[in-house]
């Protein structure tokens, strides 16, 4: 088996709107100051409550939590407003497919909302996917290797045909430590440079580049 799993978040979709206008409504409620575009790219990769965390004003450093609730609930309710997958992805995902890759997402996002983004916006609810995982309460979040182990494991695929694509430095020490190849795509919310300075082994530039990438790393 030839396995491909991908981040989600400037990966896969561009998230980072509606995401950003969950945590302004939900840090406005409390009248915080709210956030740009721009700043909560900084913010998101490895965790709503580390997004949550470093969005609290000083002298409120412990009310990220019921910041954090309020987003939740919010975000399901608005996470395909404006999210769209970057132009080329559907068929990107439909040419890996079609040529036996077997693909799947593997995400910090929470996995609620990892599921209820690739149902909505990938074709027959999502099935071009054979596992999505986000995060859950029994995994440790990204770079530690145990939801990507745990999706390997139960699909069957082996270290030796697999490549993990992601969009930040996170993601490329999430697939150093599982032990799989990693291509970083220049379209997300780090610096190519990052991805390279942590170790990528390879960086796509277009969604386009990465089929011709993984046919080269895997096979």
């Amino acid at each position: 088996m030839k396995f491909v799993a991908f981040d989600l978040d400037g990966t896969l979709c561009d998230t980072i709107e509606d995401i950003t206008d969950s945590l302004n409504r939900s840090l406005a409620a409390y009248s915080f100051p709210t956030f740009t575009v721009e700043q909560v790219k900084g913010m998101v990769g490895k965790s709503i409550s580390y997004m949550c965390q470093r969005a609290m004003p000083k002298g409120h450093e412990n009310d990220w939590e019921k910041v954090q609730k309020d987003y939740f609930s919010d975000y399901a309710e608005h996470l395909c407003d404006k999210t769209l997958p970057y132009p080329g992805i559907r068929e990107l995902l439909k040419e890996l497919k079609d040529e036996g890759y077997t693909l799947a997402v593997v995400t910090n996002k929470p996995h609620a909302h990892a599921v209820k983004i690739v149902r909505t916006l990938f074709e027959h609810n999502g099935d071009i996917f054979s596992a999505v995982q986000g995060q859950a309460a029994k995994f440790l979040t990204k770079p530690d290797p145990e939801s990507l182990e745990f999706v390997m494991g139960f699909l069957g695929a082996d270290k030796g045909n697999g490549v993990y694509v992601g969009d930040s430095d996170t993601d490329i020490l999430f697939a150093k430590n599982t032990g799989l190849k990693s291509i970083g795509v220049s379209w997300g919310y780090r610096d190519t440079e990052l991805l390279k300075a942590t170790g990528a082994t390879a960086i796509a530039k277009t969604p386009a580049d990465i089929a011709g990438l993984i046919r080269e790393l895997i096979g």
